[in-house]
């Protein structure tokens, strides 16, 4: 990884002010990576309110007037409980749009698209793509990396709130991250 990139949020920012020429030269090591996700993970803001929301749903009311269609794939999505992934195994969806952020200011942090559960009761991190998105492949894997470090630095709390609303207690296990989208996303160059 690059002397100057010290950090995930750095690793996002700059593959994303790249162009296209640019980035495909940009150096990304699993060893950089792991490296700064350990970072993260030391340093993830912590919230003092639940992360567990008590008013969604998985519909997007007129007030929630949202343009983002992965928004709204997430919420209908998560109407619908489950995904199948390719080898038949299901994940439970337990939360879609799952706030991070500690407070207003925290730069970069976003929502999680959707929050799963597998069978073996370890967290999945969901981020969704859309065919028609033209970004770098690896935004998607640099935004997993970046809200799976954040979990995994809240798990106990995360755990906790979800553990008291469920018969099927989640594991405190380091979370997974899926990148989920159709064909046309991984066909494009």
């Amino acid at each position: 990884m690059d002397e100057e990139i010290k950090d995930l949020f750095e690793v996002l920012s700059k593959l994303r002010s790249k162009s296209k020429s640019e980035r495909s030269g940009f150096p990304l090591t699993p060893q950089g990576l792991c490296e700064a996700y350990n970072l993260l993970l030391k340093a993830a803001p912590r919230r003092t309110r639940p992360y567990r929301s008590k008013t969604r749903s998985g519909i997007i009311g007129a007030k929630e007037n949202s343009r983002r269609l992965e928004e709204h794939l997430a919420a209908a999505l998560y109407q619908r409980q489950f995904i199948q992934l390719p080898d038949n195994r299901q994940i439970q969806l337990i939360d879609y749009q799952f706030p991070l952020k500690s407070k207003q200011d925290d730069a970069g942090v976003g929502k999680v698209d959707l929050l799963g559960v597998s069978d073996d009761k370890v967290i999945s991190v969901i981020e969704l793509k859309l065919g028609g998105n033209q970004e770098d492949k690896r935004i998607g894997l640099v935004e997993s990396l970046i809200y799976a470090a954040i979990i995994e630095a809240n798990i106990d709390k995360i755990t906790a709130e979800f553990n008291l609303k469920s018969d099927a207690l989640i594991s405190s296990a380091r979370p997974r991250i899926l990148l989920v989208a159709p064909p046309a996303f991984w066909m494009q160059k």
